[in-house]
């Protein structure tokens, strides 16, 4: 991993990297970040990353013929989101079976679609880690350089979602790592009650297959996909250029937590969409910390409150800047 990936954050936040900043410090500080260097934060950026897992198949019983990609809705943006938010959805492929170029007509398409492969799809983690190292650092690499790339684009917040269920699982797995929560207690709502049993017990029989590690690195190419390394990277890119990633659900909380072991301070450019629901606090109340634009908890990530909370950061920023 590059020497960048390593900048020690705190120097940027002004704050001690394990003191909590709350929503409204977040966004008068990124507002206090604006007004030095305005960068048209109306336009918002929301990326959703594909791929597959084999634990989709061997773990969640999908049918062995369906790709993640097969589910996934390649047709056209919402006009009004389009024109009023300037809000844009961007679908990146990090390892599905097919393109996403062979799904769909580009000159009928108006979502942005990236294809960035870094392999066929992470592996079943009970036999063997999930992914290579070459795999990981290609994954993480790739959500480095995305984020440099978003930051020259201009909007403050940029949303980053992980459309595969069995994501679900992999930040499950790290959050039982490294901060102690349980697996029943963070995917009982998430998983179909007659699988959740075998998920846990398979996910335990793997810990014991394995070196156990608290190297988030290695806990993610053992016990992750191209899309958590990737968005780990991506918040880790991000922050580093005092710019703000809002991540839903389990998985962002878990992508928060390992972008912050990786490089310090990361967590503090984190805005979750929904506060965590009180069972996984329960379990480990400094794991589910940090600012969240709905109070109302949520074990689900809804598209439409991705929308609206890119669109309500957004707007305080233009609004703090013609006051």
């Amino acid at each position: 991993m590059n020497e960048e990936s390593h900048i020690d954050l705190r120097r940027l936040v002004g704050k001690k990297s394990n003191q909590t900043l709350s929503l409204n410090d977040q966004m008068q500080w990124a507002s206090s970040i604006y007004l030095q260097e305005p960068r048209f934060p109306s336009r918002s950026r929301h990326y959703k990353v594909i791929t597959d897992h084999a634990i989709q198949w061997d773990w969640l019983k999908w049918n062995n013929a369906t790709s993640l990609l097969d589910e996934t809705p390649l047709g056209f943006q919402n006009e009004k989101n389009t024109k009023e938010l300037e809000l844009q959805e961007i679908l990146i492929n990090l390892g599905c079976s097919d393109s996403l170029g062979s799904r769909v007509d580009f000159w009928l398409n108006s979502n942005q679609l990236l294809d960035r492969p870094v392999g066929e799809g992470s592996r079943n983690m009970y036999f063997r880690p999930a992914m290579t190292s070459s795999e990981f650092q290609d994954a993480f690499d790739t959500g480095l350089q995305q984020a440099k790339e978003e930051v020259n684009l201009g909007p403050f917040w940029t949303g980053v979602q992980l459309l595969n269920p069995a994501s679900s699982v992999h930040a499950a797995i790290q959050l039982y790592i490294h901060a102690g929560v349980s697996l029943n207690e963070s995917l009982k709502n998430l998983i179909h009650p007659d699988l959740l049993e075998s998920v846990v017990y398979m996910a335990d029989k793997s810990f014991r297959r394995h070196p156990m590690s608290f190297d988030p690195i290695t806990s993610i190419t053992f016990f992750g996909g191209y899309d958590l390394a990737f968005a780990v990277g991506f918040v880790c890119g991000m922050a580093q250029e005092s710019r703000f990633c809002l991540l839903g659900g389990l998985q962002g909380y878990a992508i928060a937590l390992l972008a912050e072991t990786i490089q310090t301070g990361s967590s503090q450019f984190v805005t979750h969409l929904n506060a965590a629901p009180k069972e996984w606090k329960d379990e480990n109340q400094e794991a589910f910390e940090g600012p969240f634009v709905f109070s109302i908890s949520s074990y689900k990530v809804s598209n439409i409150q991705f929308i609206l909370a890119l669109e309500h950061l957004n707007e305080f920023l233009i609004q703090s800047n013609t006051k």
